[in-house]
């Protein structure tokens, strides 16, 4: 009989393995970028070599470089909290050791993990992996035991693997905490302005270091996107894409696309750190995933200008200037940490089957019961006058932003932390809107009502 090792490509075995859900403002993703930006440094804008590199991403591994379309490093991130010994990490490292040696340009290996893993002997470790039995990838992990161990290549490999350490092929920190990941990539785009001759030095300031790492990253997960939708088969993004974002003028630019960028940065961070912090396992807990791409799927779906505004609507008494002046810091105060984790991650969770139907740019984050229409907020405000301030607030934006003014026409109550009552508010003036002739020229009180998320629980609950 012909073994099957030999016509087996069993670089297309571990290409057919890896998973759909990567983007750029991910843990992951990120730490891709990072790794991107810190080899482009290494290597200087001005050498021509930096044309022939391209991130693989999400293919033979969570990422891969390449060099001349042939792998260069290969690279498996980890967000693990409670993992700090070698031994929660057998399956990846087998499965990195083994790659080397199917593709044998790789030069380098990296784990990269959010903790570091605690010292070990390679004696110890090697042992471990020859008598692990993996459950996943079965056919692979047991082809790469023969590899490394019966046809005695563990040196050679291990030679090539980098954990904990910062130097290498790519001189990268690979120990980056969840919450540390935004900054090492601002440090890398700041090395780069900063050494690039064609940008005025005086320019870089930390502000439009903001701009330069939100345009960077709507870009990148722009490409992300686009091969997802093409399925693409061949799943890069050329340095040169990069350099071409980087050293263009633009990169500064304060526009909607940078402000939903950095906005749906900070969403997907909390989500991260939400998760850590209820102990929920996304790889495990299949439903929750599911429910979770779902709606960040729809809200990828829209446009900038659209998902600002739906931003603007959760947080609806928060007060935003509109001026030539204004900073990215007064856009971020939407998307409150406190409140995201508190009110909406726990809603999408707790309300996820009335939620899903929504496909409209107005639908979304409305809880809709009979003619009525429930939003889910940010706001956490408590006290006997929280009502009052609230409200307030919120009709100060109402008579200052025609955009948020549709809210009193499509939301009947504001579902929130704590305040369970009705508040009356004047309007000063709506002009009449001919598509819709409810929406008359008027003046004079208008009523919101609030319901705290325990009510709302009760409310709904013959629903979820």
């Amino acid at each position: 009989m012909e073994s099957t090792d030999m016509v087996t490509n069993w670089t297309n075995v571990a290409c057919a393995s890896a998973a759909s859900s990567w983007n750029g403002y991910t843990y992951q993703g990120k730490i891709a970028v990072y790794t991107m930006l810190c080899l482009i440094n290494q290597l200087t804008a001005e050498n021509e070599d930096v044309n022939y590199y391209t991130l693989e991403i999400e293919w033979f591994e969570d990422f891969s470089i390449k060099y001349k379309d042939q792998y260069f490093s290969i690279h498996q991130v980890k967000s693990y909290q409670d993992k700090e010994t070698i031994g929660g990490y057998k399956a990846t490292i087998l499965e990195l050791l083994g790659k080397t040696m199917i593709e044998p340009t790789v030069k380098e290996a990296s784990l990269h993990t959010a903790i570091n893993i605690k010292a070990f002997t390679v004696t110890d470790l090697k042992g471990d992996l020859i008598a692990y039995e993996p459950n996943k990838k079965k056919d692979l992990l047991n082809h790469f035991k023969t590899l490394l161990f019966e046809e005695n290549k563990f040196n050679e490999a291990w030679d090539k693997l980098k954990i904990n350490v910062e130097n290498g092929e790519v001189n990268v920190h690979r120990v980056v905490q969840v919450d540390e990941i935004n900054d090492k990539i601002r440090e890398q785009i700041k090395v780069f302005l900063q050494n690039d001759i064609h940008r005025d030095s005086s320019a870089i300031s930390s502000e439009n270091i903001d701009y330069a790492y939100s345009n960077l990253l709507h870009t990148i997960n722009n490409l992300i996107a686009d091969i997802h939708m093409k399925k693409q088969t061949n799943p890069v993004i050329a340095f040169t894409e990069v350099l071409k974002i980087l050293q263009s003028d633009s990169v500064f630019n304060l526009t909607n696309e940078t402000v939903a960028s950095l906005l749906m940065d900070d969403l997907t961070t909390y989500f991260e750190e939400y998760c850590e912090e209820q102990g929920i396992d996304l790889e495990a807990d299949e439903e929750k995933a599911s429910i979770w791409t779902h709606h960040i799927d729809v809200l990828k779906l829209l446009a900038s200008e659209d998902f600002v505004l739906i931003c603007r609507k959760i947080a609806p008494n928060i007060s935003i200037k509109k001026s030539d002046s204004i900073s990215i810091s007064e856009y971020k105060r939407l998307i409150d940490q406190h409140g995201v984790k508190q009110m909406l991650f726990e809603c999408i969770f707790t309300f996820h089957h009335l939620l899903e139907a929504a496909r409209l740019k107005n639908d979304i984050l409305l809880i809709k019961k009979s003619k009525t229409s429930n939003l889910i907020t940010l706001i956490l405000t408590e006290g006997k006058n929280a009502c009052s301030k609230v409200g307030k607030d919120i009709f100060n934006n109402f008579n200052n932003d025609g955009a948020l003014l549709e809210l009193l026409f499509e939301v009947e109550t504001y579902i929130n932390k704590s305040i369970n009552e009705e508040y009356r508010g004047t309007i000063t003036e709506v002009e009449s809107d001919t598509e819709n002739q409810n929406k008359e020229k008027f003046t004079g009180p208008k009523k919101i009502k609030f319901m705290d998320i325990n009510t709302a629980m009760e409310e709904f609950k013959p629903y979820v």
